[in-house]
């Protein structure tokens, strides 16, 4: 490649880097919105704690995981938002344990399969 294609092609990157943070932001800065004074409940938590076995509309529910900094990892499905804090039920073994994390700290696809809750609501 010569040096003006490489050029084109790392401020096509940049540019391309520069919208996804924005509406990676955008998308947390709507879900936060719409959820801090009505909480997003997805699945009664609660009710987990008392039954033998999950139907499949858990199942159905968002998946998330997360990688804490030194590694630690943990995945599950999104059963309650309210703001800028989750509440994931653990999956596996961890089963019916709890995990609460920041709504930043969702993968992207998570924050998008969020929307379309939301959107059911309006």
């Amino acid at each position: 490649m010569k040096a003006d294609e490489l050029k084109m092609w790392k401020e096509a990157c940049s540019k391309l880097q520069a919208m996804a943070y924005a509406i990676m932001h955008d998308v947390i800065g709507f879900v936060k919105g719409h959820t801090e004074e009505e909480p997003l409940i997805l699945y009664d938590k609660e009710n987990l704690l008392v039954i033998d076995e999950i139907g499949d509309d858990f199942y159905e529910l968002p998946f998330a995981y997360y990688v804490g900094k030194h590694g630690d990892y943990n995945e599950g499905r999104i059963v309650e938002v309210q703001g800028e804090n989750v509440i994931m039920v653990l999956s596996g073994d961890e089963f019916p344990k709890t995990w609460e994390l920041e709504l930043s700290q969702l993968p992207f696809e998570s924050l998008v399969e969020l929307m379309s809750y939301l959107e059911k609501r309006f």
